[in-house]
């Protein structure tokens, strides 16, 4: 595992130098990488986390049967809401995926209220969900009223959709959990309120 760490820091650094000395052929280098390093796990994993990856390439990873490959390909932060939820949908082996669906900030609202919804299989999805800005306004309101875990809380202030209203659940929530006076989320507390609710 050290050793594999290792080269995976290295290939890294390489990659980056490689789409560096080729500005405004980012995507080119990317694709040409994948090219010459189709079986090299360690080359693939850092290379699967650029900004640069096509969606085409993304596509094909995404189908790979190193559940690991497959999983960084998700993860990206560029992968299309299609092939999320294909992956959802199809894969033989969905429950692998979702941590990483209920944090993409692409993942299809639909998909992410039937993964909500459906039996626990996965512990500790709330703090994806709670974090997601993709995450429909319900079932953060479900998540404020039910959580007593600070963490879930944490996410929950660091979410865009957070209004006035929602602030006001998730003080309730705080006073909860096993840390009902962090200073973080109670200063965070603070500040949202004085954005959100200045009108109220």
């Amino acid at each position: 595992h050290k050793a594999d760490s290792q080269e995976i820091t290295s290939n890294q650094r390489l990659i980056k130098e490689a789409v560096a000395r080729q500005p405004g052929r980012e995507v080119e280098t990317i694709n040409r990488l994948l090219a010459e390093h189709p079986g090299e796990r360690n080359y693939l994993l850092p290379l699967l986390e650029s900004p640069f990856v096509s969606p085409e390439a993304l596509d094909r990873m995404a189908g790979s049967d190193d559940l690991g490959i497959a999983l960084t390909a998700i993860r990206n932060p560029n992968c299309p809401a299609a092939i999320l939820e294909r992956i959802y949908r199809t894969h033989t082996y969905p429950d692998y995926f979702f941590q990483a669906l209920a944090s993409h900030p692409n993942t299809p609202a639909g998909v992410l209220s039937e993964l909500y919804r459906r039996p626990q299989t996965i512990n500790g999805l709330d703090r994806s969900f709670a974090a997601n800005p993709a995450t429909p306004r319900e079932i953060l309101v479900e998540i404020a009223d039910q959580t007593k875990e600070s963490f879930v809380v944490q996410r929950l202030l660091a979410n865009p959709k957070v209004d006035c209203d929602l602030l006001a659940r998730i003080e309730l929530a705080l006073s909860r959990t096993e840390r009902p006076d962090d200073s973080h989320s109670r200063s965070r507390l603070r500040e949202l309120k004085g954005q959100k609710c200045s009108a109220q």
